[in-house]
């Protein structure tokens, strides 16, 4: 792949337990995707964990071919906000 975001063979545990697993996937540059599951099939757990809110056991995400070990490297080059009541006023983009 050139450019994007690839997510291979990416594992979050919380409190010991797996609850995301073997989660691979890309996203080429310039395309969008949407992220579609029933309540608490672990959408949000996924995006956090990709833009480095979360940390995960195991896989690697990658950004422009760059793969990020860190998640405070991805927290810098990814902005997420899951939650819109917790937005600022009229925010504008």
């Amino acid at each position: 792949m050139t450019g994007g975001l690839k997510i291979e063979n990416l594992r979050v545990a919380l409190g010991g337990q797996a609850v995301l697993s073997d989660i691979t996937f890309e996203v080429p540059r310039g395309a969008w995707c949407g992220l579609i599951g029933v309540n608490g099939a672990g959408k949000t757990t996924l995006l956090r964990a990709v833009a480095g809110r979360l940390a995960h056991d195991r896989g690697a995400v990658h950004i422009e071919d760059v793969r990020l070990e860190q998640p405070r490297d991805r927290a810098r080059r990814i902005g997420l906000s899951v939650s819109p009541e917790r937005l600022p006023d009229a925010p504008t983009v």
